[in-house]
């Protein structure tokens, strides 16, 4: 039952893709960019991701990615089908309820998408973009290019890659577990012999 548990809670945690987050003391904020810049940057944010629609843009997208994900994990290594059948539900059930989650989410994350547009691109760079995004093909870039995470070619070669992403994970954390056992192994045998 043991290692049925811990198989279940390394499952749950390869979901997060590795992510790297700066500290709150290095992120940039609107503070620190041009006004201008930043006004342009959220009209292409708001051109990428329009309002009436991206909650549900992003969340299909976020949706997506994290079936892709589950999708690779080698579940027939639990023999117990009740088992599998729990881990399989518990995980469409998690992908079904991130929507609240991503909702509260977004309106920071925009604004910081927007942010490092101001701070990545020069002004006239942005305008030229948010140009683009006002045409046709523009709008229509913008507006599909959040579901193309989902097209039967990136799926087809994402599976390869999460399937090998798991397999590191799954590495990394028993690395990670061993380390630490011996570093408090290490610790106890120095409480044990003061020398």
């Amino acid at each position: 039952m043991r290692k049925l548990a811990t198989f279940a809670s390394l499952v749950l945690a390869s979901l997060a893709l590795p992510v790297t987050a700066a500290t709150a003391q290095d992120a940039l904020v609107a503070e620190d960019v041009s006004p201008n810049a930043l006004r342009v940057a959220r009209e292409v944010v708001d051109a990428m991701y329009p309002p009436e629609t991206r909650e549900d843009s992003l969340v299909a997208m976020a949706q997506s990615m994290g079936a892709q994900v589950a999708g690779t994990m080698d579940l027939d290594v639990i023999e117990d089908a009740g088992a599998r059948r729990v881990i399989e539900e518990s995980l469409a059930q998690g992908l079904a309820d991130m929507r609240p989650l991503l909702a509260e989410h977004i309106p920071v994350m925009l604004e910081a998408t927007a942010v490092a547009y101001a701070d990545t691109f020069a002004l006239a760079e942005l305008v030229a973009i948010r140009d683009f995004s006002r045409t046709l093909a523009g709008s229509a870039f913008f507006e599909r290019s959040t579901s193309l995470v989902s097209h039967p070619a990136l799926v087809a070669v994402n599976e390869p890659y999460f399937q090998e992403i798991q397999v590191f994970s799954r590495t990394l954390q028993m690395q990670i577990i061993n380390n630490l056992e011996a570093y408090f192994l290490e610790q106890e045998e120095d409480r044990q012999d003061p020398a």
